[in-house]
């Protein structure tokens, strides 16, 4: 699971990437938070691509700016009841290996002779 801003369709996100569990698929969610251009986020000192925290309050979350600047507090455009305007599905391919794999919880394992099922 990781948690970062970006850009789509002119909206400033954050954009929420995690495996499912049951099926080898990366899922990324957008979640607006509010129109902006890339001129408006690099005014505000936001970073693209940055990591943002879930502060667990209403859609409310935290991006960090180095030690010496203070830290920016987003909300979500609706709060804690916002949709996701864009949602992505790609494929995650096996590992290349000569042994049986399988994809659990999202990761894939392999098979080995001694050990059983490792972490591929």
């Amino acid at each position: 699971m990781r948690q970062t801003l970006g850009l789509c369709d002119g909206w400033l996100c954050v954009v929420y990437e995690e495996n499912a569990w049951a099926e080898p698929v990366r899922v990324t969610r957008y979640w607006p938070v509010a129109k902006m251009s890339e001129a408006d986020i690099e005014y505000r000192g936001l970073e693209l691509g940055g990591e943002v925290f879930d502060l667990g309050m209403d859609g409310l979350y935290r991006q960090h700016r180095g030690s010496c600047k203070s830290p920016i507090d987003l909300r979500l455009k609706d709060g804690g009841s916002t949709k996701p305007i864009k949602t992505e599905r790609e494929e995650i391919s096996p590992p290349r290996t000569r042994v049986a794999t399988r994809y659990l919880m999202g990761r894939w394992e392999k098979c080995l002779a001694r050990s059983g099922w490792v972490v591929a």
